[in-house]
């Protein structure tokens, strides 16, 4: 699959879950991202995932 930024096209891989599946049936769509805070990209999709809550534990940086 392919994901298009701007010019810069990406070979992209959904994993085999739910979710993906879910976003797979609304493609092929365009985002209209905005900023939040300067430094991160947002977007609403038309329809929500199904989500499952993950608890990951603790992330550390690699020493």
């Amino acid at each position: 699959m392919w994901l298009t930024i701007g010019e810069q096209r990406l070979a992209i891989t959904l994993d085999d879950s739910e979710t993906s599946w879910a976003l797979a049936q609304q493609l092929p769509f365009t985002l209209e991202m905005t900023n939040l805070n300067a430094s991160v990209k947002h977007a609403g999709l038309s329809q929500r995932l199904p989500a499952r809550l993950v608890r990951p534990g603790t992330i550390r940086m690699a020493t």
